[in-house]
This record gives C-alpha cells, sequence and structure tokens, in this order.
C-alpha cells in the first residue's frame, strides 16, 4: 500500500490479479438493481474480489489495463476505450433498493472515485464507503462466487440471475452429502415484481411489462447462465387468472458442474482418509480436522 497525496493507494500486480478470487456480496445487493453497463459491472466485481475478509474499510487500487485485458480474456482492440467508457459509467453509477416498508426506491452511489490514466494506461477506482455494510466483514446472509464466473458473462442482467441462482443454490446443498451433491437439484420462486426490482430499479418503462421483461431480459440471461456457468436452468410461468406473477426457476448442475463437483469428491476422500487417521488418534471430529485443513492449507 502507498500513500499518494494524502490517499491510501494500492498498486494492483498482475499475479495478485490473476489469482484465483471470490466475489463476496451481501444478498441485499443481488436482490437491488444497478446502472451499470456488462464492462463496468465487471470492474466492480474485480473492486470487491480484491477485499480482504479482515479488511475494514475500502482502499484505492489502481490497476493496468493491459492486466485486465488478460484478466478478461478480451481480444478486443478497443479495450482501452471500452474501460474509459466504463470507468465514466462507475462515476455515474447507482445501486438501486427497494424501501424496507415496499414504497418507493433509495439510491447509493457504487463509487467515491474513478479515474482513468491514459498516459499510464491505468485506472484507479475506490468504493463508495456507504456501500460496507454490502461488502465488508459479512458474517450471514452473502454469497460467495469465483471472480471468473462473471467474467466469462456478457451481460449485467445475468450476472445478476447467476448471483441469484447461486445463493438460493449455496443455501441448499450446504446441508446435502458429499456423495449426493453431483446429482442435487433445487427449484424457487421469485415474483415478477422482484425481478423487476432486480432488473430495472426504479426506471418505469414499457419493459416493465412482463412479456417485454421476459423476452429482453430474463430469457437471454438464463441462455447465457446455461452456455457458460456449471447450471443448468429451467424456469415455468406460474400464473394468477390470466397473467404471470411468478417463475420458478429449476437448477442442477450442467455436465461441466457434475464433473467439478466429481472431482471435489475425489479431494474430499483423500482428505477423509487423513483426517479419519487424525480423529482416531486425537479424538476428533474428522469433518472438524478436514475443515482446519482447508483453512490452513
Amino acid at each position: 500500500m502507498e500513500e499518494v497525496k494524502g490517499r491510501k493507494v494500492i498498486i494492483v500486480e498482475k499475479d495478485s490479479l490473476l489469482r484465483k478470487k471470490n466475489v463476496v456480496e451481501s444478498n441485499q445487493i443481488i436482490e437491488a438493481h444497478s446502472n451499470l453497463s456488462g464492462e463496468a459491472q465487471k470492474l466492480l466485481y474485480v473492486m470487491v474480489a480484491m477485499i480482504g475478509k479482515d479488511d475494514k474499510e475500502f482502499v484505492e487500487h489502481t490497476f493496468k489495463i493491459k492486466d485486465l485485458k488478460e484478466l478478461f480474456n478480451s481480444k478486443t482492440k478497443r479495450f482501452y476505450e471500452l474501460m474509459e467508457r466504463s470507468v465514466s459509467n462507475l462515476l455515474n453509477g447507482f445501486i438501486t433498493f427497494r424501501n424496507p416498508d415496499g414504497d418507493g426506491y433509495y439510491k447509493l452511489k457504487i463509487v467515491e472515485s474513478a479515474s482513468y490514466v491514459e498516459g499510464k494506461g491505468a485506472i484507479s477506482i475506490k468504493l463508495n464507503d456507504v456501500l460496507t455494510p454490502f461488502f465488508l466483514q459479512l458474517q450471514k446472509n452473502f454469497t460467495q462466487i469465483p471472480l471468473p464466473s462473471f467474467l466469462s458473462l456478457r451481460s449485467t442482467f445475468s450476472m445478476k440471475i447467476l448471483s441469484l441462482i447461486t445463493a438460493k443454490w449455496n443455501s441448499g446443498i450446504a446441508y446435502v452429502s458429499i456423495p449426493q451433491k453431483e446429482h442435487y437439484q433445487m427449484s424457487f420462486i421469485v415474483s415478477v415484481e422482484r425481478l423487476k426490482d432486480m432488473f430495472l430499479g426504479d426506471n418505469d418503462t414499457s419493459s416493465t411489462q412482463f412479456k417485454n421483461l421476459k423476452g429482453q431480459f430474463l430469457i437471454p440471461a438464463i441462455t447465457e447462465v446455461n452456455e457458460k456457468s456449471v447450471f443448468n436452468v429451467v424456469v415455468d410461468y406460474l400464473k394468477s387468472g390470466r397473467f404471470v406473477k411468478d417463475i420458478k426457476f429449476r437448477i442442477s448442475y450442467n455436465e461441466e458442474g457434475k464433473r467439478i463437483q466429481r472431482e471435489k469428491n475425489k479431494v474430499w476422500d483423500e482428505k477423509s482418509s487423513i483426517c479419519g487417521y487424525f480423529s482416531y488418534m486425537f479424538s476428533i471430529n474428522s469433518r472438524t480436522i478436514c475443515k482446519l485443513h482447508e483453512i490452513y492449507e
């Protein structure tokens, strides 16, 4: 960390940026709306992924754009221009929440500062301190998703659907035995009004009609998640009278998800044999030993 004109700044090196990281966010953020483009949303997720679990404040981060291009696996020759637009988008970005009483909305600005330094081929970003309850020191009601899962997606709406699905999935699969996780299936229901809040916030346009919401946002998002994530997503439209009021999501692992889970099962089996030995020797639950191993590995 460096001091630049009285500000704390972290210059992010390439190896640190490319290291495997997770995005950890409050479930309240998942259910809120942001006005960010897909690339600006990815920059936000990169910033969130840089947060340490013990961090108590946001710090400005500086990234080299050529490193971000490699992280994003982008082939476009206009990536620098794309990042410049994304920085402008972040500067004008808000997260929109529905008021707790359900009447109206409130907005929080996403970044305190964001700059594009053309001569240095770098961007600097600091998140707004008002967002600390949604990203720092989270103890409950949060979701953890690998950063690459978002970077493979193009649409902000696809990222929203992936976050929503993962939040529900993680809460359910946590209680499933290791051998059964590969074949786990679940479903949950979301109201159309809640999806409008996630996709549109307080933007009252013709897209608020369900047929437009479905065609412009929901179906394209589900299609992309099915193509690029570890999930297979099927939706059913639940009507009340003539109108669709709720959407039922039916989720399972796709073939790639099953393959990854099988690999995790193998690792667990290997650890279990070692942990079983220590459990026998020291009278400690083997699962507890394995968890400790994962923490200090």
